[in-house]
């Protein structure tokens, strides 16, 4: 019964699920552990209604454009660099400008803007040290293992990374705490909702932020839902010959 399986393994199996998810407000990315009738309750959804629109979206029209769970695991790990990293690191400095120029122009009849960019404040500077993490650690690390299971590598490189587990750990909780910051500023602003003051510059800054929650949704669900498990289950495999 689909009411009873995971947003993640929802998606994984189809992604076309994830456009009804976004449309019904729910983050396949960060909620995607949880099991679908937990997050209809929670946000009072009809899991019935919900489950009928999913089947409908994964049984007719396209076939989804990539099937990220077929995908190697390096294969992957490039993905996400060059498209999500990329898009994160060309949209930080970007909308911190118009955040500030918002809160600049709107803070004292509006004082959330402020608090808007207080929080991307931190998030910027949250999300650079967590892209290196990635970049530089738990992703070389991952396409060692993938060598080493197709025999292109006799042992992993030395390295101060005793198990995959351990990195992972961390970037998940990094995970948590961002969306966190996510969540509030999609509070403060009203669900991005660009008519929150009637200046221009705070609209812009209203559809990047959305914009941004979009591709944050994707980027956490392929690594969360699909490489870090995957990377986890080959270092078991590994370990147990």
């Amino acid at each position: 019964m689909i009411q009873q399986t995971t947003i993640a393994d929802i998606v994984v199996k189809d992604y076309r699920a994830a456009e009804i998810f976004k449309r019904y407000g729910i983050d396949y990315g960060y909620d995607g552990k949880r099991k679908m009738y937990e997050v209809c309750l929670e946000k009072h959804i009809s899991a019935v209604e919900l489950a009928s629109e999913i089947d409908i979206a994964t049984s007719t029209g396209n076939k989804v454009k990539y099937n990220f769970n077929d995908w190697p695991l390096s294969f992957l790990c490039d993905y996400i660099v060059n498209v999500h990293h990329k898009y994160v690191t060309k949209n930080l400095e970007l909308i911190n400008a118009f955040a500030q120029k918002t809160a600049e122009l709107n803070g004292k009849q509006y004082p959330e803007t402020i608090r808007i960019a207080e929080n991307w404040k931190k998030l910027m500077a949250d999300f650079e040290t967590h892209l290196q993490k990635e970049e530089l650690v738990l992703f070389p690390y991952i396409k060692n293992l993938e060598k080493l299971a197709l025999g292109e590598i006799r042992r992993l490189p030395q390295s101060y990374v005793h198990t995959v587990k351990s990195p992972i750990r961390i970037v998940e909780q990094e995970h948590d705490e961002m969306a966190k910051l996510i969540d509030d500023i999609q509070c403060l602003s009203n669900n991005f909702n660009p008519n929150l003051t009637d200046c221009t510059t705070c609209g812009v800054l209203c559809d990047k932020l959305k914009a941004f929650q979009d591709d944050s949704q994707e980027h956490i669900h392929l690594e969360v839902n699909i490489l870090f498990p995957k990377a986890i289950a080959l270092e078991e495999r590994l370990n147990s010959f």
